[in-house]
């Protein structure tokens, strides 16, 4: 990547340490064998062994917090080898990085907070995601159908998409920006802003008793945006008294600006690249490709969790810049 918009970190010590990498095998045969399911613990011993076998990992870890929040809001790393071990070493070097930025959260009831990005041919009657599908992803922020979506996202790429399947990204602010340039924009932001939407939550993330429906506005301040087209559809599909005209107008007018939105980056994961996104400022999507074997490893990173003494910890790390 290329400008001001895109920032890539080219890593050339992609060689590890026989102990760490011995210690980190010893600690994945460890969680199987006593079956641990608390993240925060996982976390808490691997920026342990981070901090006092790899420090220059920690440091990087600190760069890319820097450039998600001030910077560019998305970053693209290179030359980091995690791609080159057996599952599931490759996930824990992954997840040893992604550490140092939040909490990961669970993807789904089956309490993992790895998710393979992957084509896969439905079993049931289960309509199936975007990163489940070799189709294009259109334009969307990660978790919009939660109350709080987490603030960031990263995407190891183990198999690389052959042909295709070029990454999309689109900063929130550049678009609103442009659409407060025109008065149909205008009347379109006040929409977004003033309104609430529905988003249908998926029913892998529904807990017992709760409601499969949340009620948001598009654009706010945390997120700055909030969109996945087809689940405020399904939305709008189950609360048809929603479906008023100002708010299809405004959707669909929104819609049809981010296809023809110019200003949008796009580059190719190569097998072995991470990408870290700001979730909270920026949309993303992807292009069609073709091919069965395309493999990105997907975790998801949160921060409204953290307890005072770990955001204190993180705003030692990245100081608002003067």
């Amino acid at each position: 990547m290329q400008g001001k918009n895109y920032s890539i970190l080219n890593v050339d010590r992609y060689s590890f340490p026989l102990k760490f990498l011995s210690e980190i095998s010893e600690f994945v045969l460890e969680l199987a064998e006593r079956d641990i399911s608390d993240w925060q613990e996982i976390q808490n011993r691997l920026k342990f062994l981070v901090k006092e076998q790899l420090p220059w990992l920690n440091e990087l870890g600190t760069q890319i917090l820097q450039i998600l929040e001030f910077e560019s809001q998305f970053v693209l790393i290179k030359g980091l080898s995690f791609h080159l071990y057996k599952r599931p070493i490759a996930d824990y070097l992954y997840l040893a990085l992604a550490a140092h930025l939040g909490q990961f959260t669970v993807h789904d009831n089956s309490k993992k907070v790895i998710w393979d990005v992957t084509p896969r041919h439905s079993s049931s009657n289960r309509k199936l995601t975007f990163s489940e599908l070799n189709s294009e992803a259109p334009l969307h922020i990660d978790s919009a159908f939660r109350n709080q979506p987490e603030k960031y996202f990263g995407l190891l790429a183990i198999n690389s998409a052959r042909e295709g399947g070029h990454s999309v990204i689109v900063k929130a602010k550049e678009v609103v920006e442009s659409l407060n340039s025109s008065f149909l924009g205008q009347q379109c932001l006040t929409i977004l802003r003033q309104q609430e939407f529905p988003f249908e939550v998926p029913p892998a993330f529904i807990k017992t008793g709760k409601s499969n429906i949340i009620l948001a506005p598009i654009l706010a301040d945390n997120p700055i945006i909030r969109f996945r087209l087809d689940t405020i559809e399904a939305g709008l599909k189950a609360c048809p008294e929603l479906a008023t005209a100002d708010r299809l107008w405004a959707l669909e007018y929104f819609n049809n600006f981010l296809k023809a939105y110019p200003n949008k980056i796009q580059f190719k994961l190569d097998d072995g690249d991470i990408v870290f996104v700001n979730n909270h400022q920026v949309l993303h999507g992807r292009k069609a490709f073709t091919g069965g074997d395309r493999l990105l490893l997907r975790v998801r990173i949160d921060q409204s969790n953290l307890d005072s003494s770990q955001a204190h910890d993180l705003q030692q790390k990245i100081p608002v810049a003067i």
